[in-house]
């Protein structure tokens, strides 16, 4: 992130805050992937969803569909993305009223107290921490 420092009247790089900033956006942009890893065995498997009762078993079974084995750690961390094991091996069809539940989701906080998430319908977004206690609620995470 940039700042502008008057004393040195320069505009001053935060490098740390760059750093977490992209990292956020690195986050969101690999569970996107794992949306599209998801979709890809869903549609090989009859609208099945993949066996995901932790993310070991769910790196194992969508890393046939992936790009990247990279996309299934959290950047920044060596921690993978945790996965929502309600929806482990379920039938899509049986879930279509389900698209706010979270599917995949960063197990720690971010910095600015924010947490990558992506939903069954295959959204990505950051939620603050009252939004992830609603969201969470919702997708029987509790």
């Amino acid at each position: 992130m940039r700042s502008f420092d008057p004393s040195r009247r320069r505009v001053v790089f935060d490098a740390a805050k760059t750093t977490d900033a992209f990292d956020q956006s690195l986050s969101l942009i690999y569970l996107s992937k794992i949306y599209e890893a998801v979709q890809s065995y869903s549609e090989a498997n009859l609208q099945t969803l993949p066996p995901i009762p932790t993310a070991f078993a769910a790196r194992q079974a969508l890393l046939p569909y992936a790009e990247n084995a990279a996309i299934f750690t959290v950047p920044g961390s060596e921690q993978p993305f945790k996965a929502n094991a309600l929806f482990s091996g379920r039938k899509r069809a049986h879930l279509y009223k389900r698209g706010r539940a979270v599917l995949f989701y960063e197990g720690e906080i971010a910095s600015d107290g924010s947490r990558g998430v992506l939903l069954l319908d295959g959204t990505t977004q950051r939620l603050d921490a009252k939004a992830w206690r609603e969201l969470k609620k919702i997708s029987g995470l509790d």
